[in-house]
C-alpha cells in the first residue's frame, strides 16, 4: 500500500511494448508535480535534474524551480564548477517526502541521485559536464550515486530506470493517472552489495575474475557494480563470447531461425550460409563480444533499413538471454521469459539486476525491452495523462 498520500485508486503495473507511444493530448499541461522519497538511511541526499531545451541546448533545473542555460551568467574557457547552491535540491530527513514542480517541454533529461552531493560542470562557457561513473580523476567517482532518465513534453512523459550502464543508488516510481497507477519498483536499498556478491559469486563458480572487477567499493563498502560493456580492462571480457557465437552459427548453418520482428516486417527466416546469417534480404556477420555487449557496432549497430534494426534488437537479446542453442530457441523473441539466462553462457550483470529487482523489470542492456507478447522487462513507463511522478530515491516508492 502506497503511503505517499496517492489518490485511493487501484495500483497496476501497466506493461508496454517496444516503441509504444503515449496517450497523446492536444492541449499542453502546467508543470509536473514530482514527491520524492528518501528511502536511504541518509539525511544527506540531494537531487539533479538536467535535460536538453527544444533547441538542443543543455540546461538545468535552478534553484528557481525553472530551467536554465547552462550558458547563462557563465563565459569564459576550460571547466567552471555550478554551484551546489544554483543546481541541488537538498531532500529532506531519511523517511521523509520532498516535492518538487518541474516544468515541461524537455528531452533527454536524468535526475541524479547522490549521497554526500555531486559535481556538475561547465565546460567553455555552456557545455554541461555530467558526473561520469568511469572518471576515476573526479571526486564523483567513488559516490553513492545514480539516476534515471525522462523526456517530459508539454503532453506527454517517459520515465526509464535505466542499469544498463552500472547499479548505484536505487530508485523506484509510481506514476500516478486518473486511471490508475503505473508502478516500476526498481531496485531495493542495498541492491548493490546483493549484485556485488552475486559477480563475486560467478567468479567463484568460472574462475573468471573479470565478473568480481565489476564492482566498486569505496572504504570497503560496494558503491556501484558497471554493466560488462565498461570494463576498466577492455580485453577481460573480449572473446566471453566466442565460442557460443560459433555454436550458434553452426545451430543455424543446419536450420532456420525464426525471428518475430513485431512489425511490418512479420516472421523473419534466417539461415547461415558460409560466415554469414541471411535474413530475406538482409544481412549479419558474425559478431564479436563487443558487438554483442554493446550492442550497437559492428554487425548490431543501430544502422540499416527498419527490418535490419528489428531484427539486429531481437537476435542481439537472445544473445544477451542465452536463449540462442536452448530448446525452441529458434523462435526469436524466445516465450519462456523462466528460462532466460539459464545457459552457462549469458550476460550475468542482467540476470543479477533482473533478480534482485522485486518484479524483475529494468534495463540492464540496450535491447531489454525486446520480449515476446509485448511483455516489458525494462520497466520504461510512458504517459499522456499523468497526475503526479513519485519517485522513491534509496529503494521502492511505498
Amino acid at each position: 500500500m502506497l503511503s505517499l498520500g496517492l489518490v485511493a485508486v487501484a495500483t497496476a503495473t501497466l506493461i508496454f511494448c517496444a516503441g509504444a507511444s503515449p496517450i497523446k493530448r492536444d492541449a499542453a499541461k502546467g508543470p509536473l508535480a514530482l514527491v520524492i522519497q528518501n528511502n536511504t538511511p541518509s539525511s544527506n541526499v540531494s537531487v539533479y535534474f538536467t535535460a536538453r531545451d527544444p533547441n538542443g541546448g543543455d540546461v538545468f533545473l535552478g534553484s528557481n524551480g525553472q530551467w536554465t542555460s547552462t550558458c547563462a551568467g557563465r563565459s569564459g574557457s576550460g571547466m567552471q564548477p555550478i554551484p551546489a547552491t544554483l543546481i541541488a535540491y537538498r531532500l529532506k530527513q531519511a523517511g521523509s517526502v520532498t516535492p518538487i514542480t518541474l516544468p515541461r517541454g524537455m528531452v533527454s533529461g536524468r535526475m541524479y541521485t547522490s549521497i554526500n552531493g555531486l559535481d556538475f560542470f561547465t565546460v567553455d562557457g555552456c557545455g554541461l559536464v555530467q558526473p561520469y561513473f568511469q572518471d576515476q580523476g573526479s571526486a564523483n567517482y567513488v559516490k553513492n550515486w545514480g539516476f534515471l532518465e525522462f523526456t517530459l513534453t508539454q503532453t506527454d512523459l517517459w520515465v526509464n530506470p535505466t542499469s544498463i550502464d552500472f547499479v548505484g543508488l536505487a530508485h523506484g516510481f509510481v506514476v500516478e493517472t486518473p486511471k490508475g497507477n503505473m508502478t516500476t519498483m526498481g531496485m531495493a536499498h542495498g541492491a548493490v552489495q546483493t549484485v556485488c556478491d552475486r559477480m563475486h559469486n560467478i567468479t567463484k563458480q568460472t574462475g573468471d575474475l573479470a565478473w568480481s572487477s565489476l564492482c566498486l567499493s569505496s572504504n570497503g563498502i560496494p558503491v556501484r557494480v558497471v554493466g560488462p560493456e565498461h570494463h576498466d580492462d577492455p580485453k577481460a571480457l573480449a572473446s566471453y563470447w566466442q565460442s557460443y557465437v560459433d555454436a550458434v552459427w553452426t545451430k543455424y548453418r543446419n536450420q532456420p531461425l525464426h525471428v518475430d520482428t513485431q512489425g511490418a516486417s512479420g516472421i523473419v527466416d534466417c539461415q547461415v550460409r558460409g560466415d554469414i546469417m541471411f535474413c530475406d534480404n538482409e544481412q549479419f556477420a558474425k559478431p564479436n563480444s563487443s558487438d554483442i555487449w554493446g550492442c550497437a557496432s559492428g554487425t548490431f549497430a543501430n544502422a540499416g533499413s527498419g527490418k535490419h534494426i528489428a531484427l539486429a534488437a531481437r537476435i542481439s537479446a537472445a544473445f544477451h538471454r542465452g536463449t540462442l542453442l536452448l530448446d525452441g530457441g529458434d523462435k526469436q523473441p524466445f516465450k519462456n521469459a523462466d528460462l532466460f539466462y539459464s545457459d552457462k553462457t549469458v550476460n550475468h550483470y542482467a540476470k543479477a539486476v533482473h533478480d534482485v529487482v522485486s518484479d524483475g523489470r529494468l534495463y540492464a542492456f540496450p535491447y531489454d525491452d525486446v520480449n515476446a507478447y509485448a511483455v516489458d522487462a525494462s520497466g520504461t513507463i510512458s504517459s499522456g495523462d499523468v497526475t503526479r511522478l513519485f519517485i522513491g530515491v534509496g529503494g521502492p516508492v511505498h
